[in-house]
């Protein structure tokens, strides 16, 4: 096993779950049907995110895996790790931004 290519793919994955888990928090917050769909799977919609968002993950981590067929670079593997911090920063930035503006609205 490649050690350098699974970081790729964990990163990736990762960075992928975040825009996910981003997008259907806001999108569950502005569409009361969509949250009200989230909720029936588990109960309650947080749930369900938690639960997709880890599926997704493993899910985007194995098949980025095997999709790559190159070894990857240790400059890949860094572009990769920073993609996933700007995701990161970028996707604390909109929920926190959403919740504040939903709060003075």
């Amino acid at each position: 096993m490649d050690k350098i290519k699974l970081a790729y793919a964990s990163a990736t994955s990762a960075a992928l779950t975040i825009i996910y888990v981003t997008a259907v928090a806001i999108y569950a917050d502005l569409v009361a049907p969509f949250k009200n769909l989230l909720s029936g799977f588990t109960g309650h919609h947080w749930i369900t995110k938690s639960l997709s968002s880890f599926g997704l993950y493993l899910l985007a981590i194995m098949i980025i895996y095997a999709a790559r067929r190159r070894a990857v670079s240790e400059t890949g593997l860094n572009k990769a790790v920073w993609f996933l911090f700007g995701t990161a920063i970028v996707g604390s930035m909109l929920i926190v931004g959403f919740y504040v503006w939903h709060f003075f609205k």
